[in-house]
């Protein structure tokens, strides 16, 4: 059965139980049947560095941003793949994702990694993180 929920493990430091089922948001769209495979689960409370990289089509360029942030186990009730996040200077962040006109979601992943993350895509790829 396509429509039947499903229970997978991740890695330990992502979702502790995450199940794949069908999106019903997607499925208006389009039909049930190919909106198969969406995530819900909750983020574990940890440390992560997040980064985006996006293409600047006027310059030609591609751009990005890197930072860290911390998942807490504040209460929230939602659906998805979701979590409460702190992150320094979030204002300041928020004012820079504006102005510079990059999208609103980032990766994530739990080990502290954003300098590493950075050096590579700047001196390796040549990108302006």
């Amino acid at each position: 059965n396509p429509f039947a929920m499903r229970t997978y493990r991740f890695p330990s430091w992502s979702l502790p139980l995450t199940m794949i089922f069908s999106k019903w948001i997607l499925a208006k769209a389009a039909r049930l049947d190919i909106a198969y495979g969406t995530l819900s689960g909750r983020v574990k409370p940890g440390r992560f560095p997040f980064l985006r990289v996006s293409t600047d089509e006027l310059e030609g360029k591609i751009k990005g941003y890197a930072g860290e942030g911390a998942s807490t186990d504040d209460p929230l009730e939602t659906f998805g793949v979701y979590g409460v996040s702190q992150v320094d200077n979030l204002q300041q962040l928020l004012r820079f994702i504006c102005e510079n006109g990059y999208e609103n979601h980032v990766a994530m992943d739990m080990p502290q990694s954003a300098d590493a993350i950075q050096e590579a895509l700047n001196n390796e790829m040549g990108w302006k993180i």
